[in-house]
């Protein structure tokens, strides 16, 4: 693949490939307001630091019996929640359960 070479020494041309949304100045920044947590019934609520995808990292170590739990991360107050499964839950004082994501769509 070949690209176009522009000589001209005018450099306030636009440039031939990227983007120009990367080049853009914006006045102020954004940090997202994320939170994250498991609502495990009546085990109570643990609060999460990681979400990875086949495991979840709690903020403070808890013993919670294996479960059927609700995954729920916001995002700036948007929440999205998804319902999982601990297999092992979180035991022997860890902070790092094992999850398995639940459908409730039977498979037949």
């Amino acid at each position: 693949m070949s690209y176009a070479v522009d000589s001209r020494s005018d450099t306030s041309a636009a440039p031939l490939f990227g983007s120009s949304s990367m080049a853009q100045v914006f006045p102020s920044s954004h940090s997202a307001d994320v939170k994250a947590w498991l609502d495990c019934g009546e085990h109570g609520r643990v609060m999460l630091s990681r979400v990875r995808p086949k495991s979840v990292v709690a903020r403070e170590v808890c013993n919670i019996p294996p479960c059927f739990a609700e995954l729920v991360v916001t995002v700036d107050g948007y929440p999205v929640r998804s319902r999982v499964n601990l297999p092992s839950g979180f035991t022997r004082g860890r902070r790092i359960a094992r999850v398995l994501a639940v459908s409730d769509v039977a498979p037949f």
